[in-house]
């Protein structure tokens, strides 16, 4: 193996999920939805952030994180925001 190749690494099934921006934005609009604008949702969002940057503390920082994982917070919050619309506009109480 060259020294500028990686190994092949493995991913766990959990990895695949919690580096998905897919699962964050989903996360997030469930959260908008369910609670809107309220006095819970900047805890949960604030919750939700240190998660996601936990996720990414639990990488190995020598790995290249310009990929997929690193769109989980932004991703987050805009489910959250979206949620939070779709609630208003569509009159959900």
């Amino acid at each position: 193996m060259a020294a500028n190749e990686q190994a092949p690494t493995t991913r766990k099934p959990f990895d695949r999920v919690a580096d998905s921006p897919i699962s964050w934005i989903v996360l997030g609009a469930a959260l908008g939805l369910g609670l809107g604008v309220s006095s819970w949702a900047p805890l949960l969002v604030g919750i939700g952030l240190v998660a996601w940057g936990g996720n990414m503390l639990r990488h190995d920082p020598k790995q290249k994180l310009e990929d997929l994982r690193v769109l989980g917070g932004p991703a987050f919050l805009l489910g959250w925001v979206a949620g939070f619309v779709i609630r208003g506009v569509t009159g959900i109480d």
